[in-house]
């Protein structure tokens, strides 16, 4: 028998019936980003992705309800990412540089229900949120 095609977001769909466990489904988003991490430091190292200020990459939110994940050369081909690619793509940058920086998540209780949001911390303690800084909050 022919399994069924799993949809494209499955992971975060299985990662989003833990939103009543928080510390797990940071875990989990943690646990997706980080091959990305490391994909992208390779990308980077490479130079096939510029640094992420210099990039004229902007912040834009996926639909609500929707989460994809992908790398820091994706995004720079697609022009724009929401706080999840950003993060990806400037963890990767500092890692490349051998800062220890790591990928860290947030919660933000908007209206009853609760989102996500990824930011950097960087090997001091700071947090940076690229995506404040390009672009989000703005209209």
């Amino acid at each position: 028998m022919i399994p069924k095609r799993r949809p494209r977001n499955w992971l975060v769909q299985i990662a989003s019936r833990q939103l009543d466990e928080p510390k797990r489904m940071a875990t989990i988003v943690r646990d997706i980003l980080e091959p990305l991490v490391l994909i992208s430091m390779k990308d980077i190292e490479a130079g096939k992705v510029p640094p992420l200020y210099s990039s004229k990459v902007y912040f834009k939110p996926e639909k609500r309800g929707v989460e994809t994940f992908v790398d820091a050369l994706q995004t720079y081909q697609t022009g724009f990412g929401d706080c999840a690619h950003l993060s990806v793509w400037l963890c990767a940058e500092y890692r490349s540089k051998g800062e220890k920086a790591s990928i860290a998540i947030q919660w933000i209780l908007p209206k009853g229900f609760r989102l996500f949001h990824v930011v950097v911390r960087r090997e001091n303690g700071t947090l940076e949120d690229p995506s404040a800084i390009l672009g989000m909050g703005r209209r």
